[in-house]
């Protein structure tokens, strides 16, 4: 790609953005372009037009958030709407953008039944359950959460015993349960 085609394409990556729906993120562009050749042909001014009529669709879908541990199922059921799809376009039964409309409210009925991630709960550490993958970008993020919790300071004299708890709101994987402590020497 020339510089000025990196230039455009970035561009397009930054400022349409939006418009990369879950159905970006699931389907790949050889997928969409076979169901649009599969209903209207090869022409290309026909191809423009089916996609974006298969984009406007699924625009409602651009800004939703699903559990990451669904995203599995989520990619199974895009698929079986592309197979789908192509055998709609092979029966030539119905035109395309209605058979894009139904395709996409079921999927967004299919998304809305997922298993929904748990909240963050406040106010700190790496809440793994709590992960969403965006479909706006096709990315995942966790909480806006400070990983460290506060820490709280203990006194102890010399020969006494000391007892450490870690009480968090929020499931903690044991594998990664980690525990430290300083031992600031004095004069007692």
């Amino acid at each position: 790609i020339s510089l000025v085609g990196s230039i455009v394409l970035l561009f397009l990556l930054i400022f349409r953005a939006s418009t990369w729906a879950c159905l970006f993120c699931f389907t790949t562009y050889e997928e969409r372009l076979r169901v649009c050749q599969l209903f209207v042909g090869r022409e290309e001014t026909k191809i423009n037009l089916c996609r974006n009529e298969l984009e406007g669709a699924f625009e409602d879908l651009k800004d939703m958030k699903i559990n990451y541990d669904e995203r599995s199922y989520l990619h199974d059921e895009f698929t079986q709407m592309t197979v789908s799809l192509q055998e709609k376009a092979a029966r030539r039964r119905e035109p395309f953008w209605l058979a894009f409309k139904d395709a996409a409210a079921k999927l967004k009925r299919t998304i809305e039944h997922l298993k929904k991630a748990p909240a963050c709960i406040p106010p700190c550490g790496l809440q793994e359950v709590a992960r969403l993958f965006h479909c706006s970008g096709c990315f995942s993020k966790l909480c806006d959460l400070p990983l460290d919790c506060p820490v709280q300071d203990m006194l102890v004299n010399r020969g006494d015993q000391a007892l450490f708890s870690c009480i968090v709101a929020f499931e903690l994987p044991e594998s990664e349960i980690t525990y430290s402590w300083k031992f600031v020497g004095g004069p007692n």
